[in-house]
């Protein structure tokens, strides 16, 4: 997996801890990689680490994606719903806003379903 994912890192014993917070994640990602899962769940996957990592990330989750693994992305980021993903389900409060192809997304929409000011967006449903 160190070979895999591209992991920088001193040697394969080498704790965790001390490696860049970009490799860091690609050891949390290869951990669930030897699951040979269907179902990956990512909570802010990308949070904290540098333009290369965050491109190498990109690359393995895309690469997953391709394999057939189904992949819940939570993300603050348009630019990573934009890029990673076919859907995105915008939640406020709780509770299911809409559900939107990415496709001709635009970050505006997005950010009007979000807040909730949904009277002059058009397309998607709609339940707040």
């Amino acid at each position: 997996m160190v070979d895999e994912l591209s992991i920088v890192t001193p040697g394969i014993d080498a704790l965790v801890r001390y490696l860049s917070g970009g490799n860091q994640q690609k050891v949390a990602i290869a951990k669930w990689l030897a699951l040979d899962l269907h179902l990956l769940i990512l909570d802010y996957p990308t949070m904290g680490i540098d333009v290369q990592a965050k491109s190498e990330v990109y690359r393995i989750l895309a690469d997953l994606a391709a394999g057939g693994t189904a992949i819940i992305l939570i993300t603050p980021e348009y630019e990573e719903v934009k890029t990673l993903c076919d859907n995105v389900i915008v939640l406020r409060d709780g509770e299911m806003v809409t559900s939107l192809p990415t496709e001709n997304l635009d970050e505006q929409t997005l950010f009007t379903y979000a807040i909730g000011n949904t009277g002059t967006v058009k397309g998607g449903r709609d339940n707040g």
